[in-house]
């Protein structure tokens, strides 16, 4: 049924409204393997929900929210919900709240760093839809839940080697918060401050911390780096505060340990600020 739900035509108004009833009601106590199928399908008529939002958006996510929890389906509903929440955006946005619910409770849930990546992912398709004065507050909210697991990270002391795949990892979180940075889309007026400036300089004491604790490791240099690279690129020239303080510590940390995501980033900066004559010389594009 999975491979029939991909070629379903939106428009199919006969059959598939009764299917999607039927799989709402499999119950709770149905074997786990037939739940986690029943997600996964549900996943895959994302395209046709988003044609009927009124019959189905909203009890199949509350379906999908409800199964997140249950360590044997957090993966099936995760990936249903990064489907529904990616297609699905404009119907499922005034339910943000919920979704930012559920982005926080991935912090604790046995899942693979790959799938809590894609449903972020979703979640930032969401805020991208809200309302102009909504957006900032709520990147703020989702940003902050990784910050938080980031700075307890940073925070414990003598832990500067890296255990992979583990709560303590910082690729984790780095990862997400790229994600996030990656996938937002907003249509900003360059005379007016971009919704997303607030949210990147409240991020980036932690992106800081980061990169001091865990110099030595290329491995989280890199994801640093990459998570700065699209959080720059989302704001452009309305990430200048943090030119000055971010180019001192990238040639202070490459001096050190020489590590080839620095230049990256580095011609990052110079492709935003290379003909702004006030990033020019000093200690900043010519470092």
């Amino acid at each position: 049924m999975q491979a029939v739900a991909k070629n379903i035509l939106p428009d199919e108004n006969e059959v598939v409204q009764s299917v999607v009833e039927s799989l709402l009601q499999v119950p709770e106590s149905a074997h786990a393997a037939v739940r986690f199928t029943t997600l996964l399908l549900l996943g895959e008529l994302g395209e046709w929900m988003d044609k009927h939002p009124a019959v189905v958006v909203k009890p199949v996510l509350h379906c999908v929210l409800r199964s997140i929890n249950d360590p044997s389906l957090a993966v099936a509903a995760s990936n249903s919900l990064e489907a529904i929440t990616s297609i699905c955006r404009d119907h499922v946005k005034s339910h943000f709240d919920i979704l930012l619910q559920v982005v926080s409770a991935l912090v604790t849930l046995p899942i693979p760093t790959e799938t809590a990546v894609r449903v972020v992912k979703g979640v930032t398709k969401v805020c991208s839809r809200l309302p102009d004065h909504q957006i900032a507050d709520a990147l703020h909210q989702l940003c902050k839940i990784h910050v938080d697991e980031l700075t307890r990270i940073c925070q414990v002391e003598n832990q500067s080697k890296v255990v992979a795949k583990t709560s303590s990892d910082p690729v984790d979180w780095l990862d997400r918060l790229a994600s996030i940075f990656r996938n937002l889309s907003v249509n900003a007026k360059k005379s007016e401050q971009h919704p997303c400036q607030l949210a990147i300089t409240f991020t980036w004491p932690c992106l800081s911390m980061t990169l001091d604790k865990f110099q030595t490791d290329r491995r989280v240099m890199e994801r640093c780096c990459r998570c700065l690279r699209f959080a720059l690129r989302l704001i452009g020239h309305q990430s200048a505060p943090l030119l000055q303080p971010l180019v001192t510590q990238m040639v202070r940390l490459y001096n050190a340990h020489h590590h080839s995501c620095f230049l990256y980033l580095a011609s990052i900066l110079v492709d935003e600020y290379g003909s702004e004559n006030d990033c020019i010389g000093g200690s900043h594009l010519d470092a």
